[in-house]
C-alpha cells in the first residue's frame, strides 16, 4: 500500500496538480512588470493584432482578460476589456476597465485603431489620375471620344477608363 504523498510547496500542493498560486506565478513571469503607471508588456506568445495569448486549462486565452482575473476582477464572457494606455500586449490591471462591445469599437475608432478602410480616388496609394483628369476624361468620353484612345493617352488600362466613365469608381472627391 502506497502512502499518500505529502504536500512538498509552501501553499500545500504536491507539484503534480495545477495549482492556482503556481500558475499565477508562471503567468506573472511572463509580464514585463514595472511599476503600476507604466505598462506590463506581454512577453510570452502573442496574436496578430499584438494581444498576449495564453493557455488556461487547455484553452487559448488573452492575456489581459486573465490578468484582470488574477487581479481579483471579476469578468462575464460578455465583457470587453478596454486598455487606457492603447497597448495592446500590457497586462497591468491598472491600465483596464470594463466596458461593452460598443464601448470597446468606440474607444477603438475614436485612437484610430480601427478598420482601415481603402483609401479611394487621388488619394489611393496606387492611384495614377488626379481629379481635374477623371473629370476631362468623362467630358471627352461624352463629347464622343474613344475610350482606347483616351485610355492611352491617360495612361491606364481599358477597364480602369470603362469603370471611370460608368462611375463605378471615382464617385465622390476625397
Amino acid at each position: 500500500m502506497s502512502t499518500p504523498k505529502q504536500p512538498t510547496k509552501p501553499c500545500g500542493c504536491d507539484g503534480r496538480t495545477v495549482c492556482l498560486v503556481h500558475w499565477a506565478h508562471r503567468f506573472w513571469n511572463k509580464a514585463d512588470r514595472r511599476s503600476n503607471s507604466e505598462c506590463w508588456v506581454w512577453t510570452a506568445a502573442r496574436n496578430v493584432a499584438g494581444y498576449g495569448q495564453c493557455g488556461v486549462a487547455g484553452m487559448r486565452m488573452s492575456a489581459h482578460r486573465v490578468a484582470w482575473i488574477l487581479a481579483g476582477n471579476s469578468l462575464s464572457p460578455e465583457d470587453c476589456i478596454l486598455h487606457s494606455c492603447d497597448n495592446p500586449p500590457c497586462v497591468n490591471p491598472a491600465h483596464m476597465r470594463i466596458g461593452t462591445h460598443l464601448e470597446n469599437a468606440k474607444d477603438r475608432e475614436s485612437r484610430g485603431r480601427g478598420i482601415r478602410r481603402p483609401r479611394r480616388g487621388a488619394s489611393a496609394t496606387a492611384a495614377r489620375l488626379t481629379w481635374e483628369q477623371v473629370t476631362e476624361i468623362r467630358a471627352r468620353y461624352a463629347a464622343g471620344e474613344r475610350g482606347a484612345h483616351l485610355a492611352r493617352a491617360f495612361g491606364v488600362g481599358g477597364s480602369t477608363l470603362r469603370h471611370i466613365v460608368n462611375w463605378d469608381t471615382w464617385k465622390v472627391p476625397a
